[in-house]
């Protein structure tokens, strides 16, 4: 972001070059991929690396020319799934059980790094407000998105508890501790972010079989 540029301009950019750069990096690796798999240049041990070495490459060059590396990795997933013929029930699986692998790493590795720096900032001030980020400041506003959709009250509060649950949030708070000098951090926000991750990563974990079930029972 340019210092004179306004946030809306940055946001703009963030989206706009991410979407286009994920968009052009999915489809062409969707169209290499088959090209390659129908020539037999690929073996099929590479094949599965393709998805993760992709997901890599767009987000830096996303970053590189000014996009959010976190939209054009999504946009490009989503190019690459649709264009790509040799994507089969068992490789999606495989990738599936690939992508929880990586997830958690990232919650290890902010386990071990992340909270010994900040749990002394955890104030009662901060566990409030992580316990509302978690439930009202996140759930209310997917309420009201939801009006109008015909879901059931059950079903919006579902949704609503099962968003996005850390693993985006530790990889931007981690962005911003490695660009960020250390007398221009703030503790405080640290301390939220920090402990409302490890909520997060208790607390929907300890309620996702037992919620999931007493849901399922509901749709059957």
């Amino acid at each position: 972001m340019s210092h004179d540029g306004s946030w809306i301009e940055y946001l703009f950019e963030q989206i706009l070059y991410g979407g286009i750069i994920g968009a052009m990096s999915g489809f062409a690796t969707a169209k290499g991929l088959n090209h390659a798999i129908s020539k037999s240049w690929m073996q099929k041990s590479y094949e599965n690396l393709t998805p993760l070495s992709l997901a890599i490459l767009t987000y830096f060059i996303a970053e590189h020319f000014g996009g959010n590396g976190f939209i054009a990795v999504f946009i490009g997933g989503l190019f690459f799934g649709n264009f790509s013929n040799y994507l089969t029930k068992g490789k999606e699986s495989f990738l599936e059980s690939e992508g929880e692998v990586l997830i958690l790493i990232s919650f290890l590795v902010f386990g071990l790094t992340f909270i010994p720096l900040t749990y002394v900032f955890w104030t009662p001030t901060v566990f409030l407000y992580s316990v509302l980020s978690l439930t009202f400041l996140r759930m209310f506003p997917v309420f009201l998105s939801l009006i109008g959709s015909g879901l059931t009250l059950k079903s919006k509060l579902f949704i609503g508890w099962f968003g996005s649950r850390g693993i985006a949030s530790i990889l931007y708070v981690m962005t911003v501790a490695e660009h960020v000098s250390a007398d221009k951090i703030d503790n405080e926000l640290f301390g939220v972010i920090s402990l409302t991750i490890l909520l997060s990563i208790t607390l929907h974990g300890l309620s996702a079989k037992p919620l999931v079930k007493s849901y399922g029972k509901d749709l059957a």
